[in-house]
């Protein structure tokens, strides 16, 4: 039974039990006032819900006068129970006291008031003095316990149901405020927030930033979406349902998408699902969502790869266009010059002209193997054997090592290996290596040409020299456009020669000892036609 239910059936049974007790011991002739201030104080202890806390004062009235007209000090019991509410519902120990000292103070002065014998009642009064305190430290200990079990117990909750850095939901208890709003079918939007570079930030600036921003966003949500959400946190991620109206939509992307995107310094991405009308299951709705924040990331990935090769484009274009202009510029500087002095000075520049030829010749040849480089794709692709065209190379290159004095060395006991290419550009490609190993050997040597094949899919040509190698800081550019050591050389033929290869889908890489040579190995995939 209800301990309040019991207390209010109990007090009138203790009234009437102290009225005729008092009628029955003749202590009382004043039957009216007697029964009318019993009355009195039932109906105060009644009705005292409906007003404030403070109506205790009446009920300490009425059962004076109840006190006073039985002459019955059995009213003490009445005095405990009427001063244990207000006494347990004081805010700390010293107002605990003084109810329990204002209860104590009116019961003194009635029991005193009708004492036969003052030294009896003096020491009676004591004893129920010192119990009456005692009660008033016990029930403070007892609300405190309650008061620490309460804390902890909110505490307790928290823990489970909370994130203790940002006091929001935890996942947990987010799905199952979310899953009470399926099951009574009211429309929502569940918005997913990420915070794509938050582990860049902790690595860069620390974790107590981190947590910093992490409360900040939890709070911009909190404040940004005042009403019926449902917030939580995922490690980086943010959580918020928000019920379904006409205008949610825009108010997301302009507090989201702007305002907190502005606020915080960190990159995130939002995206949203709309119950019921994607989704009609919650975990169908929350995997639908993760699904496109998955898509979003990829599409921004894309992008992102997209402007930085975009932005290495320009940069080659810048490089090449800036390149270009300066060799052309000094050839033109040579001819302007002698124009500029023949018009000035009437001088007949016939013993320059050719110097003047030359320099012209020279950017033609620059402007011609500019454009091979910038040609965008190999065209006359067909598999060929490769044999054939290493073959053909050697026999192109065989008067100018002879001008040189060196000696081209090829020997392959390998069957056919065909490989899909343009004949004519892988040519052209051997034969400028070629050409450069034999320019490289100062002296006498020999520049050998070798053919294997790694495994079924890929064959390897090498072309190895003698000659004084090239430094490291300038082996990491020889592949770079216009950079050259030759004092006439333009400095794009590797540069066409990598291109080349690339576009036959193969690689090319170069090593390189001081003194000792320089090898080139060029690695293309082998033709179908052969791995089948």
């Amino acid at each position: 039974m209800n301990i309040r239910i019991l207390y209010l059936i109990s007090l009138p049974a203790m009234v009437a039990f102290i009225v005729c007790s008092a009628l029955i011991l003749h202590r009382t002739s004043d039957l009216f006032p007697l029964m009318v201030t019993g009355l009195l104080f039932l109906g105060a202890v009644y009705v005292e819900n409906k007003y404030t806390r403070g109506f205790f004062l009446f009920q300490l009235l009425f059962l004076g006068m109840l006190h006073w007209y039985s002459h019955l000090d059995w009213c003490y019991s009445l005095y405990l129970l009427v001063a244990l509410k207000p006494i347990y519902r004081a805010a700390g120990l010293l107002k605990s006291l003084a109810i329990s000292v204002l209860f104590i103070a009116q019961y003194t002065f009635i029991r005193l008031s009708h004492a036969t014998d003052n030294e009896h009642a003096v020491l009676v009064l004591l004893s129920d003095v010192l119990p009456a305190l005692m009660a008033v430290l016990i029930i403070r200990y007892i609300k405190d316990l309650e008061s620490e079990k309460r804390s902890l117990r909110i505490d307790k909750d928290l823990l489970q149901t909370h994130d203790p850095l940002t006091g929001l939901l935890n996942y947990q208890e987010y799905y199952e405020q979310v899953d009470k709003l399926i099951a009574d079918r009211r429309p929502f939007v569940h918005v997913l927030v990420d915070c794509t570079n938050f582990k860049a930030m902790n690595d860069e600036q620390g974790v107590l930033v981190g947590n910093e921003t992490l409360k900040k966003i939890a709070q911009f949500l909190k404040f940004s979406f005042p009403g019926e959400q449902i917030i939580s946190r995922q490690g980086d991620k943010f959580i918020v349902c928000l019920p379904y109206q006409e205008n949610t939509i825009a108010e997301i992307h302009e507090l989201i998408g702007v305002r907190l995107m502005h606020w915080v310094d960190l990159k995130m991405i939002f995206v949203y699902s709309l119950y019921p009308e994607e989704r009609s299951s919650l975990d169908d709705l929350f995997s639908l969502t993760e699904d496109k924040l998955l898509q979003t990331k990829k599409d921004n990935w894309l992008k992102r790869e997209e402007q930085m090769l975009r932005t290495e484009k320009l940069n080659v274009v810048g490089d090449l266009a800036a390149g270009m202009a300066h060799e052309l510029r000094n050839p033109l500087t040579t001819i302007k010059g002698f124009l500029q002095i023949s018009q000035k000075h009437n001088y007949n520049i016939q013993p320059w002209y050719d110097i003047m030829e030359s320099e012209v010749t020279r950017m033609c040849e620059l402007t011609s193997e500019f454009l091979q480089f910038s040609r965008p794709h190999i065209v006359n692709v067909k598999s060929q054997v490769l044999q054939e065209c290493i073959e053909r190379v050697v026999s192109l290159s065989e008067s100018q090592a002879t001008l040189y004095g060196h000696r081209v060395e090829y020997h392959s006991s390998l069957s056919p290996i065909y490989i899909d290419m343009d004949r004519d550009k892988m040519v052209q490609v051997l034969l400028n290596i070629v050409k450069n190993g034999l320019e490289a050997m100062k002296d006498t040597g020999v520049l050998q040409i070798r053919l294997m094949q790694n495994n079924s899919q890929t064959a390897v040509i090498e072309i190895e020299d003698t000659g004084e190698g090239i430094p490291v800081p300038e082996l990491q550019k020889i592949f770079d456009p216009f950079y050259t050591t030759k004092e006439n050389g333009t400095g794009l033929g590797l540069s066409v020669c990598q291109k080349t290869i690339q576009d036959h889908n193969g690689t090319i890489e170069v090593q390189s000892t001081l003194n000792r040579g320089t090898t080139i190995r060029i690695h293309l995939p082998v033709s179908q036609k052969q791995a089948s």
